[in-house]
C-alpha cells in the first residue's frame, strides 16, 4: 500500500484546516518521510514547535503553508520561524458513515 513502508507512519488529524482537500477531524494521514516536499505538496510541518498539515507553495522564492480551509490565513515561512518539513502526506484514511446499517 505504500510506496516506502520503512519511512511511512500514520498520524491523526485534529483541527478543520484540510477540510477542503478531504483531510477531516479524526482521519489518518499515511506521511512518508521519503519523498522531497515540492510545491503543492500537501506536508507535515513543524513551526516554532508545532505541529501542522498544510500544502507547501513557493511564492517569489518564500515558502507558504497553506490551509485548505478559508478560515485560516496562509503562512508565510521563513528561516527565523523554525520550519521542519516531516513528510508528504500521501494517504488519507477516514470512516463512512457510522458503520451502522439503515433501513
Amino acid at each position: 500500500m505504500f510506496r516506502h513502508p520503512a519511512s511511512t507512519f500514520l498520524a491523526r488529524v485534529s483541527g478543520d484546516s484540510m477540510i477542503g482537500a478531504g483531510i477531516h477531524p479524526g482521519d489518518l494521514v499515511a506521511v512518508d518521510r521519503a519523498l522531497r516536499a515540492a510545491h503543492g505538496s500537501i506536508v507535515v510541518a513543524v513551526v516554532e514547535g508545532e505541529h501542522t498539515i498544510k500544502r507547501l507553495q513557493m511564492r517569489a522564492g518564500h515558502a507558504w503553508l497553506v490551509a485548505e480551509n478559508p478560515r485560516y490565513p496562509p503562512l508565510a515561512v521563513d528561516h527565523s520561524a523554525g520550519l521542519v518539513v516531516w513528510g508528504v502526506v500521501t494517504h488519507v484514511i477516514h470512516a463512512l458513515g457510522s458503520g451502522q446499517p439503515t433501513g
